[in-house]
C-alpha cells in the first residue's frame, strides 16, 4: 500500500473496522489516532500491541481491550496495571491476570479480596505475605480448592486451621500435605463433611484395617473409597450393612451369573405369575453390529455354553447376547437384541412397527430381572399404546448356571480370605442388612434364603421377600412357618401364587382364615373341611358376597347362618341362597342395617314389603 495511504485517517479506520490488526499498517499519527485505536482493539485485542505508547496508557482503550482478552492487560501501561476496576475487569476472565497487574495491587487485601472472590485462584499472584492472610485464603478456597496450595507450609501444616479450610471446601483435603492426610482423626473429620473426600487420604491410612472400620461406623458410604481388599474385611462389611442394605451392592462382586436359559414374563397387563409370555437368552454372544438382527433358531443357538456367565462385577465392557420372545411355546415374530453391562440388562423388541424397550436390573441371586418397560412405537397387536411405559419382571424358569471363580492376582492371603468368606454366606451380616432393609434378602445365599429367621425378618417387612426364599416351600405343619405365612397374608393374598407358599395351606385353619379374611373369593380353593366351617366362612362373606357359592351346602341354608352373615355385611343378601332372600326375618334384618337390603328379597317377599318402605320413606321425608 502506498505510504500516502497507510496515513490516510479515514482509510485506515475503514480498515481497523474489517481487521483491528490492520492497525500494524497505519503511519504516523493515525497510529496514535484514539478513536482509530479505540475501533481496532474493539475488532481485535490484538491490535493493541500496534498502537502508540500514549493509547496503551488510555484507560478507555485498555478496557475495550480488556474485554476482548484479559491478556492485553500485559499490553497496558505500567499506571494502568495498578487500575483496579480494570485489573478486576481481566480478572474476571481469568485469575492468571493477576500476574500483570502491579505489586501495589497484588499486596493489598481488600483488592484481593475481591479478587479471589471472583476467581480463588488468583491467590497464586498475590505477594508472598498476603497469601498468609487466614481470612483472605478461606475466602479464595471457596472459588477453588486448589487455593489451599497456594498457602505457605506452616499455614497448610496448621490443623486447626485446615479443618476451617475443608468445611470451607472439602475438596481441599486433596491438595494438602501428606502429613495431614495420613492423621486417621484429621481425615475423619473431614469425611464427615463427604465421605468421598477418604480418596484423597493417604494411601497407607486408607490400607489400615482399623481405620477403614472406622471410616464405615461414622458412614456407611466410606465403602466405595477403600481397597477392595478393606471391602473384604468381615468387620468392615458388617458395620456398613448395619446403617444401609445398599452397601452389599459396594462389595467386590466376584462371581459371575448366568442368564442363559428361559424366564416367565409378566407386566402391568399381565400380573398372573402363570403368564403364557416367556423370554429365551442364549449364550452365543454377538457383536454390537449384530444385535438388532432379527430372532434366531434355537439349533443355532446352543453352542458356546462356556460363554454362559456374564460377570456381576459393574464394568464398561457391554455384552450382547442373543434373545427371543416366545408365547404359548411359539416364538413370536419379533426381532430382539440384548446389551447386559454389569447387573444392567436393556432388551429391544422390534416387530412391525412395533418398537418396545425394556430396561432392568438382575437380582443378586440371579433368579429375577425388575425394571421398566417402554413402548417407543406402537401397532396392531401391541399390548401398550405408544409412550406409555410401565413396569415388568422375568422370573427364571431353570436353575442360574454354576458361578466359577474368577482367577485373581491378589496375595494369597486375599485369596484365602475370599474363599472362605462370603459376606452374602455370613449370617450375621445378612441379617444386619435385611433388618436394616428386605431387599437385602436376595442378596443373601442359597442356604441363607432357605433359613426360617432370616425369611421372617424379611418377609415382616414385604411379603415379597418370600418371591426370593430358597428350599422348600413353607410348610403349614410348622409353627414358624405358620407364623411367616400369616404375616405375608396380612400385607397381601398375592403371596398364594408365590413357590415358596405352602402347598398345604387350604386345610390350615389359622392360614385360610387370614387368606378369605384377604379375598372372600379365596374360600373356592380351601379344603370341603373349612368350607363348611363357619367362621371361615363368615370371614370369607364379611368382604365378598360372591364367596356363597364356595359355601358348603349345610352352611348355605342354615338361617341361623344367614342371620349371622347379613348383620355383619347387609349387601351379602344379594348373592345369597333364595332361602335366605325368601326369609322375612333375614330380610329385616339385612334392611335394619341399609333400607336398601330390601331391594335384595325374593319377588314375593319384595312386594310384601314393598307398602311399608314406601311409608318409612314417607315418614323420613
Amino acid at each position: 500500500m502506498h505510504i500516502r495511504l497507510r496515513a490516510d485517517r479515514r482509510l485506515v479506520l475503514a480498515a481497523v473496522r474489517k481487521s483491528g490488526r490492520a492497525l500494524r499498517h497505519a503511519l504516523g499519527a493515525v497510529s496514535a489516532d484514539s478513536e482509530v485505536v479505540l475501533e481496532a482493539v474493539r475488532q481485535d485485542w490484538h491490535a493493541l500491541e500496534f498502537s502508540s505508547a500514549c493509547q496503551k496508557g488510555s484507560r478507555e482503550v485498555l478496557l475495550a481491550a480488556v474485554a476482548g482478552s484479559w491478556q492485553a492487560l500485559g499490553l497496558a501501561a505500567a499506571a494502568l496495571q495498578g487500575d483496579r476496576e480494570l485489573v478486576l475487569a481481566a480478572v474476571r476472565q481469568s485469575a492468571e491476570a493477576l500476574r500483570y497487574a502491579s505489586q501495589e495491587l497484588r499486596a493489598d487485601v481488600s483488592f484481593l479480596r475481591e479478587a479471589v472472590e471472583l476467581d480463588g485462584r488468583a491467590l497464586h499472584y498475590a505477594a508472598e505475605e498476603q497469601r498468609a492472610d487466614r481470612g483472605l485464603l478461606l475466602a479464595a478456597v471457596k472459588g477453588s480448592s486448589w487455593a489451599v496450595d497456594c498457602a505457605p507450609e506452616e499455614l497448610k501444616n496448621d490443623r486447626a486451621f485446615m479443618l476451617e479450610v475443608i468445611a470451607t471446601n472439602p475438596s481441599s483435603l486433596r491438595y494438602l500435605p501428606m502429613q495431614l492426610r495420613s492423621d486417621p482423626d484429621f481425615v475423619l473429620a473431614a469425611a464427615t463433611l463427604d465421605p468421598s473426600l477418604l480418596e484423597h487420604a493417604a494411601p497407607e491410612l486408607l490400607a489400615d484395617p482399623g481405620f477403614a472400620r472406622r471410616a464405615v461406623e461414622q458412614s456407611w458410604e466410606a465403602l466405595k473409597q477403600l481397597p477392595e481388599e478393606q471391602r473384604w474385611d468381615r468387620s468392615v462389611v458388617l458395620a456398613a450393612v448395619c446403617q444401609d442394605w445398599h452397601a452389599l451392592e459396594l462389595l467386590p462382586k466376584t462371581r459371575p451369573v448366568g442368564l442363559c436359559g428361559r424366564w416367565r414374563y409378566t407386566d402391568d397387563t399381565s400380573a398372573s405369575e402363570d403368564s403364557d409370555f416367556l423370554v429365551e437368552f442364549f449364550a452365543e454372544q454377538v457383536d454390537a453390529t449384530e444385535a438388532n438382527e432379527s430372532s434366531y433358531n434355537t439349533t443355532n443357538n446352543n453352542n458356546n455354553n462356556n460363554n454362559n456367565n456374564i460377570h456381576t462385577n459393574t464394568n464398561n465392557n457391554n455384552v450382547s447376547l442373543r434373545v427371543r420372545f416366545l408365547f404359548e411355546g411359539e416364538e413370536t415374530a419379533a426381532s430382539c437384541s440384548c446389551q447386559v453391562a454389569g447387573r444392567a440388562i436393556a432388551i429391544e423388541e422390534r416387530e412391525s412397527g412395533i418398537l418396545n424397550r425394556y430396561e432392568g436390573v438382575l437380582s443378586p441371586d440371579g433368579r429375577e430381572i425388575q425394571g421398566r418397560l417402554r413402548c417407543v412405537e406402537s401397532a396392531e397387536g401391541n399390548s401398550f399404546e405408544e409412550g406409555t411405559s410401565g413396569t415388568f419382571r422375568l422370573q427364571r424358569l431353570d436353575a442360574p448356571s454354576t458361578p466359577t471363580t474368577p482367577t485373581t492376582t491378589r496375595t494369597a492371603t486375599t485369596n484365602i480370605q475370599r474363599a472362605s468368606w462370603d459376606p452374602c454366606d455370613d449370617r450375621e451380616v445378612m441379617l444386619a442388612a435385611v433388618k436394616n432393609h428386605w431387599h437385602a434378602f436376595s442378596w443373601a445365599s442359597d442356604a441363607l434364603r432357605g433359613e426360617r429367621e432370616l425369611l421372617r425378618v424379611a418377609a415382616a417387612q414385604s411379603w415379597e421377600a418370600l418371591r426370593h426364599a430358597a428350599g422348600p416351600p413353607l410348610s403349614c405343619g410348622s409353627a414358624e412357618d405358620r407364623a411367616i405365612l400369616l404375616q405375608a397374608l396380612t400385607q397381601d393374598s398375592r403371596v398364594l401364587q408365590l413357590a415358596a407358599f405352602a402347598a398345604d395351606w387350604a386345610d390350615d385353619r389359622q392360614v385360610v382364615l387370614a387368606v378369605v379374611c384377604q379375598d372372600g373369593l379365596l374360600l373356592g380353593r380351601v379344603s370341603e373341611r373349612l368350607q363348611a366351617d363357619r367362621d371361615v366362612a363368615l370371614a370369607a362373606l364379611q368382604g365378598c358376597e360372591q364367596a356363597w357359592r364356595f359355601v358348603a351346602h349345610e352352611l348355605r341354608e342354615d338361617k341361623a347362618f344367614q342371620l349371622e352373615a347379613v348383620q355383619r355385611n347387609w349387601r351379602v343378601l344379594r348373592a345369597a341362597p333364595s332361602s335366605a332372600r325368601a326369609d322375612r326375618e333375614v330380610v329385616l334384618a339385612a334392611a335394619s342395617q341399609d333400607a336398601e337390603a330390601r331391594d335384595f328379597a325374593a319377588p314375593l317377599l319384595k312386594e310384601e314389603l314393598g307398602p311399608q318402605k314406601r311409608a318409612e320413606e314417607a315418614e323420613q321425608q
